[in-house]
This record gives structure tokens, sequence and C-alpha cells, in this order.
């Protein structure tokens, strides 16, 4: 069983985490443990931290605006994208 703790944030805190959030039950331990990552990765490799930050806002940005797949509408882009592929090769 993991071990928890309380970790006190204020409400501007708790609201901009939300901001970071890719769905909408994403957990602060999920988003947090996130945000260390890409943090830990950018101080490998500086260019890096301005692609990931980039691809961050990219991504907050397609969420705000509902730019979002569910996961039926990305199955089914996927088997579409396979059978032409399958077409493809048969015509080759």
């Amino acid at each position: 069983m993991p071990n928890f703790t309380t970790v006190q944030l204020t409400k501007a805190t708790r609201e901009h985490l939300e901001e970071f959030k890719i769905y909408p039950r994403e957990t602060y331990e999920e988003i947090i443990r996130r945000l260390v990552q890409i943090q830990e990765e950018a101080a490998k490799e500086p260019k890096l931290k301005k692609e990931a930050l980039k691809e961050i806002e990219e991504a907050k940005k397609e969420v705000s605006q509902n730019k979002v797949f569910s996961t039926e509408q990305l199955i089914k882009e996927i088997k579409g994208d396979m059978e032409t592929d399958k077409k493809e090769v048969k015509n080759a």
C-alpha cells in the first residue's frame, strides 16, 4: 500500500495545476510527477526544456479548445489508418 502525505497548496496553485491536466480525472499526483519528469529531462538538455514547454502549451491549448479524442475515436482512426496501409501495400 502506498504511503500518502498531505501537501498544502494555495487555491491559486491548485487552480494552476488544474490547467496542466491532460484529462479531467488526472490526479494531482500524476500532474506533479509529469512536471517533475519534464523538469528532470529539461535539466539534462536545455534545448529540450524549450521544446517541452512549447509542447505543454500546445497541449493545454488543444484541451481548452476540446481538440481531444476519446479512446473510441482514436481506435477508429488507427483502424482506418491500418486499412489504408493494407490497401497501399496490396497496390504496390
